[in-house]
This record gives C-alpha cells, sequence and structure tokens, in this order.
C-alpha cells in the first residue's frame, strides 16, 4: 500500500529509495563535480571583478553592520556583501577568495538540496534526479556566474523557480529552509522578485497556506529589496528590440545548451550579420517563440 504524503502525491517506490545516505552521496558528488570543472578556481582561488575591487575593498574600510546592507550597482546583495565580510574577518589576505568561494559554492549546491529533498511527482525516480542534477551541473558556458558571490543572486534565482515547481507542503525543517531562500534571494538581488506575480498566482490556485507562506516571504524580501534599496543606475539600464531578446535567448538557452558553445557560434554570427545588415533574421525569432511556447505547454502537463 503506498504511503501518502501531506500533498496527496503518493510516495511511490523510486521515492522510497531515495535514502539519506544516497542524498548526501550525490549531493558530494555534485559538489565534487562543480570542482572538477573550475579547478584552477578551487586550487589557487580569485575574486572575480568587483567582488574583490569593490566589495572586499568596500569590507576592508567600513564596518560590518555598515557593509552588510550597502547596496551597489542600484541593489541590495546580501550574499556577496557578507563574503566580503567573512573575507575580510575569517582568513588572511591571501586566502580571502576561498572564503567568497566557499559560500558561493554553498547556494550554488542549494539547488541540489531542493531536488533531493522535494518528492515532487517528476523527481520519484532516481534517473529523474541524477538528470536534474546533471543539467544543474553542466551547462556550457557558465564560468561567469559559478564560485564567486557576486552572481550567487541567480543560483538563489533558480531555487526560487523549484520551489514554484514543487509541491508547497513539507517537513518543517524543509518549509522554514524555503522560506528563507525567499527571502535571501530577493535580497541578493532582482532576479528573485520577478517571480513574484507566480507565486502569488499559484498561491490563488491552490488555496495552499505552505504556498501562501512562501509568497509572503518572496514579498516581504522584495519589499525591502525594493523599499530601501533599488535605484536607478545610469550606465547600467539596457534597451532591447522584442526580436534581438528572442535572438538572444534562441543562441544563450537553445543553442548553447544543447549544441555546445563551438557549434552554436557560426549559428550566433548568422543572427549578428543580419541584425548588422539591418535585417531581422525571422527564422531565428520564429524558432525561438515556437520552441519556449512549446516548453511552457509541455511544462503545464508535467506540473505537480
Amino acid at each position: 500500500i503506498q504511503q501518502r504524503r501531506a500533498d496527496g502525491i503518493p510516495a511511490g517506490p523510486e521515492v522510497a529509495n531515495v535514502t539519506i545516505k544516497l542524498r548526501i552521496t550525490l549531493t558530494l558528488l555534485f559538489v565534487g563535480l562543480i570542482c572538477l570543472r573550475m579547478p584552477d578556481i578551487v586550487l589557487h582561488g580569485r575574486f572575480w571583478a568587483e567582488e574583490g575591487k569593490e566589495f572586499f575593498a568596500a569590507a576592508w574600510r567600513l564596518p560590518a553592520g555598515r557593509m552588510l546592507f550597502r547596496p551597489y550597482g542600484g541593489y541590495l546583495n546580501l550574499v556577496a556583501n557578507a563574503g566580503a565580510i567573512g573575507a575580510c574577518s575569517l582568513v588572511s589576505v591571501e586566502r580571502a577568495p576561498y572564503v567568497t568561494i566557499g559560500l558561493a559554492l554553498l547556494f550554488q549546491t542549494c539547488p541540489a538540496i531542493l531536488i533531493l529533498s522535494s518528492g515532487a511527482s517528476w523527481l520519484r525516480s532516481r534517473w529523474a534526479i541524477v538528470a536534474a542534477l546533471l543539467i544543474l551541473a553542466t551547462p556550457p558556458a557558465s564560468e561567469e556566474v559559478w564560485l564567486q558571490t557576486l552572481h550567487s543572486q541567480f543560483h538563489l534565482a533558480v531555487c526560487a523557480g523549484l520551489i514554484l515547481a514543487m509541491p508547497a507542503h513539507s517537513g518543517r525543517r524543509l518549509n522554514a529552509f524555503r522560506l528563507s531562500l525567499l527571502v535571501l534571494g530577493a535580497l541578493s538581488g532582482p532576479a528573485c522578485i520577478v517571480l513574484l506575480p507566480f507565486f502569488a498566482l499559484r498561491a490563488m490556485i491552490e488555496k495552499s497556506q505552505a504556498r501562501l507562506w512562501q509568497t509572503l516571504a518572496l514579498l516581504a524580501g522584495s519589499a525591502l529589496q525594493i523599499g530601501l534599496f533599488l535605484s536607478v543606475q545610469h550606465g547600467r539600464s539596457y534597451h532591447i528590440d522584442s526580436s534581438v531578446l528572442a535572438s538572444v535567448m534562441l543562441v544563450r538557452h537553445l543553442f548553447v545548451p544543447l549544441m555546445g558553445y563551438h557549434a552554436a557560434v557560426p549559428l550566433a554570427d548568422w543572427i549578428h550579420r543580419r541584425y548588422a545588415a539591418g535585417a531581422i533574421p525571422w527564422s531565428a525569432v520564429m524558432l525561438s517563440c515556437a520552441s519556449f511556447a512549446i516548453w511552457i505547454t509541455a511544462d503545464q502537463g508535467i506540473a505537480p
């Protein structure tokens, strides 16, 4: 007889076979794979761009309390601020980059922890879990957002998307973990805030108290970010035509992941030449729109 969880979905034998030992093993393998893909950074350390010259330098000058809530670039990045404070106060200057690398690795592992602890219907199979972890750990052209705290906000945005796609009901500790990720994500950048309307919509559709708490957590973090820290920064705003945006999404989110960086370059160059000649590559635009429309439609069929 299948047991039923709090969300009403029967827990099949695949879920029962994902033991705590297996979850720990898969988490360690996930961390190891991330480190193996960027061995020079793990061995020698590094600050990435503003992580050193702006955040670490500011943490060296300012008191910790002031540094923690110091906005940069028009918004508060709480993870990057905390990483800079830790790098200044916990170790020597030579070892300071390892603090930010370690903190970034922690938040980069959070999506994997959500997957391994979710019990969602689309993650009942061990193979589905392994595939989901590999998708997170093996994307091409990911160096800019890996193992540095500036862009931990994007890994927290992935966490928010996973939380939205998973059943809201879970254990008390897991619920607290999810709520903390939502608040922290909103206080580390604008990416999570974009998902707020979808959380609110799903809370209304499901009429779930757990989903309502998730929406309120994201709303609280978003309200603090927008009300206290968010500002317009001249030189950091971008105006992009809708057809160009569709072409960018096609290259970055379909060509590169599915074909690899080198195979995608000729197609990206062709699109660029078309725009440089004053023409719109309508075939690329339509392919992008059709692909994401199919993706969204398919997702409705597997949503829990």
